[in-house]
């Protein structure tokens, strides 16, 4: 995933949700299952993607990704969440209330 992509799907979505993760971080594994759990849901206008920090090392950067799991959820373009450490599938339903 590149910058230009991301910024990309932020316009193109209502809801925008990504997953900033590694592959050996026990915690984003554990989040991952909460994420297709909700993805399973099929909630209109809900684009998940997940990135991986260790693969796209300038996206992490450039959003201040620090410490993982972190969730960022956007409405039309603009961040409105921002959630490190894992998230329940309640609290994440509710970002998008």
């Amino acid at each position: 995933m590149t910058i230009d992509k991301l910024n990309e799907l932020k316009k193109e979505n209502k809801y925008l949700l990504i997953d900033f993760y590694a592959t050996w971080c026990m915690p984003c594994r554990m989040q991952t299952e909460i994420i297709h759990e909700l993805q399973a849901e099929n909630i209109d206008g809900l684009n998940i993607q997940k990135i991986d920090v260790d693969e796209c090392e300038d996206l992490a950067t450039e959003y201040g990704i620090s410490t993982i799991p972190t969730l960022i959820l956007y409405k039309d373009g603009e961040e409105i969440k921002r959630n490190v450490g894992i998230a329940s599938l309640e609290s994440i339903k509710d970002w998008l209330k």
